[in-house]
């Protein structure tokens, strides 16, 4: 029977935290230059966008199989 070491996990986890730490610093690098760059969108065409999406939710909600009124009683 072949049983693991405590300090595999240990290991383990440090390696997957420290390449999530460097993945996480080149997302933030990426989105930082992007900015720079100009490539933005401004608070106002954010709350358009998720206006939209909250209304088609809504709609989605207010008529599935699940909406009030149509589940058999």
């Amino acid at each position: 029977m072949t049983t693991e070491r405590p300090g595999n996990f240990i290991t383990d986890h440090d390696r997957d935290e420290t390449g999530h730490e460097a993945w996480f610093r080149r997302q933030v690098q990426i989105g930082l230059s992007s900015a720079k760059a100009g490539h933005l969108i401004g608070a106002a065409e954010v709350e358009v966008r998720f206006a939209a999406k909250r209304a088609a939710t809504q709609r989605r909600l207010d008529t599935g199989p699940d909406a009030p009124g149509t589940s058999e009683a």
